[in-house]
C-alpha cells in the first residue's frame, strides 16, 4: 500500500474536532522540521555554489563518495553506464572542481577518481541537514525528552 494518498479516515481514523485540532497541530510541526531541515540543506548548497550542477551530477557525487575511491570502469559499470559517458561526466566534475583524478601508485596506468572538499560538500548536504536538525532537537530537548521522542519515532516508523 502507498501512503502518499491515503487519508486518515482510510486507516480508520475518526477525525472529530480534537484530532482535527490534532491533525493540524501535527501538520504545522512536521513542516516546520522539514522547513528547517531544507533551509540547513540550501544554506549548504548555497555555500558550494552548486548552480552550474546537475540533479545527475549530483548523483554521481552521492555515488563517488560511497565508492570513496574508484576507477571510471567500476563507477560506469556500478551506474550502468558506458565507459565514455562516465569519462566525459567525470571530466565536467572534475572542471567544477568536485572530483580529482589520481593516479594509482602501484599501476600508473589505473587512475581513481575521488571527491575534491567541495564535492564531498555537495554529496553530503543531506546527511548535513539531518545532523542539524538532529543538533537542534539535542539542543532543545533535554535527555528524558529525547529519549521519548525516539521511543514515539520509533513507533511511527516501525513497518510492522
Amino acid at each position: 500500500m502507498h501512503f502518499d494518498s491515503v487519508t486518515p479516515t482510510e486507516f480508520g481514523v475518526y477525525l472529530g474536532d480534537e484530532n482535527m485540532d490534532l491533525k493540524n497541530d501535527l501538520e504545522r510541526l512536521i513542516e516546520a522540521l522539514m522547513t528547517y531541515k531544507g533551509d540547513c540543506a540550501f544554506k549548504e548548497i548555497s555555500d558550494t555554489d552548486t548552480d552550474s550542477l546537475t540533479m545527475k551530477q549530483v548523483e554521481y557525487l552521492k555515488v563517488i563518495d560511497d565508492m570513496e575511491a574508484t576507477t571510471i570502469s567500476n563507477l560506469a559499470a556500478f551506474l550502468e553506464l558506458t565507459k565514455p559517458t562516465v569519462t566525459e561526466s567525470v571530466k565536467r566534475l572534475q572542471k567544477m572542481d568536485c572530483v580529482a583524478k589520481h593516479r594509482c601508485s602501484k599501476d600508473g596506468r589505473i587512475q581513481y577518481i575521488t571527491l575534491t572538499e567541495r564535492g564531498e560538500r555537495i554529496a553530503r548536504v543531506e546527511a548535513f541537514s539531518t545532523e542539524m536538525l538532529v543538533n537542534r532537537i539535542l539542543l532543545k530537548l533535554n535527555g528524558d525528552e529525547t529519549r521519548q521522542l525516539i521511543v514515539l519515532l520509533e513507533k511511527i516508523t516501525d513497518e510492522s
